[in-house]
């Protein structure tokens, strides 16, 4: 990810961003039951986490490296 991606998603770790990204990639490795209002401060944000919102990043990182590796 480079700093435009960075900028318009939020990605602290176990938050929304990495579990959306996980959601997309690797769904059964996410155990959102888990999450609930007594976990960490950086984990809260995965209450907002979603399939869609990690493909619409999958697919912004995409087409960023086929941009890098085309130049």
């Amino acid at each position: 990810m480079d700093a435009a991606i960075i900028k318009n998603y939020i990605f602290d770790h176990a938050g929304e961003g990495e579990t959306s990204l996980l959601m997309a990639l690797a769904p059964k490795g996410v155990e959102i039951a888990r999450v609930s209002e007594n976990n960490t401060w950086y984990t809260k944000s995965a209450f907002n986490s979603s399939t869609d919102r990690g493909e619409e990043v999958t697919a912004k990182i995409i087409e960023r490296l086929m941009q890098r590796l085309k130049s």
